[in-house]
C-alpha cells in the first residue's frame, strides 16, 4: 500500500511529498532505506524509515549522501 510522505529536503530546504511503500515493512523493529531524489536541486535523498514490530512506519529521516 502506498502512502503518502511529506518530506524536506537536507541539502536545499525544500518540502515535497513522495510515497512510501507500505508493503515492504515486513514484520520486526528496524528500519528501510529508500533513495529519492529532490525534486528542485535533483541531489540523492536517503529515507530511512523506522518500522515497528508491525511493519508500521514510525518515522522518517531525510539524510544527505554524507550523513550515512
Amino acid at each position: 500500500m502506498l502512502e503518502p510522505l511529506a518530506i524536506e529536503c537536507p541539502y536545499c530546504g525544500e518540502g515535497f511529498e513522495t510515497l512510501f511503500d507500505s508493503s515492504e515493512g515486513g514484520f520486526g523493529d528496524r528500519a528501510v532505506v529508500t533513495i529519492e531524489d529532490c525534486y528542485v536541486c535533483c541531489r540523492p535523498i536517503t529515507l530511512r524509515h523506522h518500522l515497528d514490530a508491525s511493519g508500521e512506519r514510525l518515522s522518517t529521516d531525510a539524510l544527505r549522501d554524507s550523513d550515512g
